[in-house]
C-alpha cells in the first residue's frame, strides 16, 4: 500500500512537473508568436508608408484596363530614362553627364537645382555612386501628371553590390507635370530611407 502511494506521490510530481513544462513551453511559443506578429505589423506599417502617396486626395492614380494612349505611354517611357539617368551613376563625371541629358527633359530649374545640382560638391567629396532599382511611373486622373517612384541604392564600391540587400534603398516619390515630352514641374512627396 505504501508502495502504491509512494508511486501515485510521484506520479503526481511528474504530472504536476510536466504540466509546468508545458505551461512554460506554451508561454514561450505565445512571446515568440507575439514577437512575429510585431515583426510583421512593423514590416506592414513600413510598406504602408510607401503607399501611403497613392491615397492622397488631391491625385487619384488611375486603375484602368484599357491600354494608356500613345502618348501617355511615351511620356511614361520617357520620365522612366529620364529619372532612372538621374539615379544611376558610377562617377562624379557619369553623374554630370546625367545631369545634362536629364536637363533636356526636366524644364523645372528649382527642382532640378535643390535636388540635383546641389549634391555635385558632395558626389565629388564622397565618391559616392548610385544605382536604380525600379522606377515605376503612373498616370494620374490630372493630364499630364503622373506619380513616379524612384527606387535606387547608393554605394561606394562595385563590391558593395554583391550584398546590395544589405544597403539602404532610397525611395523617392514625386508627383510630376509634364507639357508634351517635357516635365514642367516636379514636386517631391516623400523621401522614404529603408534598410
Amino acid at each position: 500500500m505504501k508502495r502504491i502511494l509512494y508511486l501515485s506521490g510521484v506520479l503526481i510530481l511528474c504530472l504536476l512537473f510536466s504540466s509546468y513544462i508545458l505551461s512554460k513551453q506554451t508561454k514561450k511559443q505565445n512571446n515568440l508568436n507575439t514577437r512575429y506578429v510585431n515583426q510583421i505589423n512593423g514590416l506592414q506599417k513600413r510598406i504602408d508608408s510607401k503607399e501611403v502617396y497613392l491615397s492622397q486626395k488631391d491625385i487619384k492614380v488611375v486603375r484602368s484596363a484599357d491600354t494608356p494612349s500613345p502618348e501617355i505611354q511615351q511620356n511614361i517611357k520617357i520620365l522612366k530614362t529620364t529619372f532612372s539617368t538621374l539615379t544611376t551613376f558610377d562617377s562624379y563625371s557619369d553623374y554630370q553627364n546625367n545631369l545634362k541629358k536629364a536637363e533636356k527633359t526636366i524644364k523645372d530649374k528649382k527642382f532640378m537645382n535643390d535636388y540635383f545640382v546641389t549634391p555635385l560638391n558632395q558626389i565629388k567629396a564622397t565618391k559616392i555612386k548610385m544605382l536604380t532599382k525600379n522606377v515605376n511611373v503612373t498616370p494620374t486622373d490630372k493630364d499630364g501628371v503622373y506619380l513616379v517612384l524612384v527606387d535606387a541604392i547608393p554605394y561606394y564600391s562595385k563590391s558593395d553590390l554583391y550584398q546590395a540587400n544589405k544597403l539602404s534603398l532610397i525611395s523617392k516619390v514625386y508627383t510630376v507635370t509634364t507639357v508634351g515630352n517635357k516635365v514642367s514641374h516636379v514636386e517631391v512627396k516623400e523621401i522614404i530611407k529603408t534598410n
